[in-house]
């Protein structure tokens, strides 16, 4: 072995980093490795596949490494010295690059990329871990999830941007950490109580797909994942009809609904804010629906079985009577009277 390769080898072990199984290195915080542990692992070192990308990037990096005029006379003690100045000042410059979910300073992507470049490490593609031969197991301990099932049709927790979203409440949520929904991966935003995800693309074409979508979490980091739990789309519920015989396109048939009476100034099934509520068993096939009473439109908020709305309480009339209650959709030009509301 001549020696750039032997210090190029060298470097590779100081600056921490190890070749695991399946291809991915990881960023070790060592103090270095002695000839004999080099020696022992060289011949099965594999860099993960993203490095491939970084080598593609910088095809100078093996010479900008060996870049040194009197690097024939310099000994590995001061070579590694040398490189461990470099990575410190890339850190403390921020310069870094984002590698299999690391931060590794400039430098030592350098080091890794000159590594490819002459043939002292490889990639194995074929090794890569993937979300498909990743194995099952136990990792987080999962408290709640949601939403876990919708009508067909019925868009369930629409975000203002379109998608349909969802929550994993969880512990030992890393930032490597993917999600499958269906076999396919979606976005997942990390936070401390777990993380978000949703359905983002074809929401259409989900929703109206009868049965069951398999929600997985994948830890990218640790190659593992563990079943979260089977998403439903229920078959389509049955629709309301009006009195005049047409059949509603939004609303489904009305189960139930309350408060249905009060008495004048009664704050009726009052809330944490003071304001007034009511609750309507019901399913919508929009979200996209307002409550209007005693002359005031207010947004209501539809879940699976049930739309609730709440209002402030100065709003309520102040004089006996009936007052009906309707739900609105402006997407479908439809009103729904749910029931007249009596103040006694």
């Amino acid at each position: 072995m001549n020696k750039q390769r032997r210090f190029l080898l060298k470097a590779i072990g100081a600056s921490g980093f190890f070749a695991a199984g399946y291809g991915t290195c990881y960023l070790l915080q060592t103090n270095g490795l002695s000839t004999f542990e080099i020696d022992s692992w060289m011949p099965q070192l594999v860099i993960a596949p993203a490095f491939k990308d970084i080598s593609d990037e910088y095809p100078g990096a093996m010479k900008s490494i060996m870049s040194d005029e009197k690097f024939s006379e310099t000994s590995e003690q001061e070579f590694l010295a040398y490189l461990n100045q470099k990575i410190k000042r890339d850190y403390k410059n921020n310069q870094l690059i984002d590698v299999d979910q690391w931060k590794i300073s400039l430098t030592e992507a350098m080091v890794m990329a000159a590594a490819l470049q002459s043939g002292v490490a490889m990639v194995k593609v074929d090794q890569d871990q993937t979300f498909e031969n990743a194995p099952f197991e136990d990792f987080l301990k999962v408290k709640t999830w949601g939403p876990q099932e919708t009508y067909q049709g019925v868009k369930f927790n629409e975000q203002p941007d379109g998608h349909c979203g969802m929550w994993i409440t969880a512990d030992n949520i890393n930032d490597g950490m993917e999600v499958y929904i269906g076999g396919q991966k979606t976005h997942a935003f990390i936070n401390e109580n777990g993380l978000t995800t949703g359905i983002y693309d074809n929401v259409d074409e989900f929703i109206n797909q009868v049965g069951g979508s398999e929600i997985v979490v994948y830890d990218s980091i640790n190659h593992r994942k563990q079943m979260i739990g089977t998403f439903q789309v229920l078959p389509p519920f049955e629709f309301y009809r009006y009195k005049d015989g047409t059949q509603s396109k939004v609303f489904s048939v009305l189960k139930d609904w309350g408060p249905q009476k009060a008495d004048v100034g009664e704050v009726f099934n009052q809330q944490q804010e003071g304001v007034a509520s009511f609750w309507i068993k019901v399913n919508s096939k929009s979200t996209q629906v307002r409550l209007v009473f005693n002359g005031h439109s207010y947004k209501a908020t539809v879940r699976k079985d049930i739309i609730t709305s709440s209002f402030p309480a100065d709003n309520i009339p102040k004089k006996p009577g009936l007052y009906p209650v309707y739900l609105v959709s402006q997407e479908y030009n439809e009103k729904l009277h749910v029931g007249d509301f009596k103040i006694k």
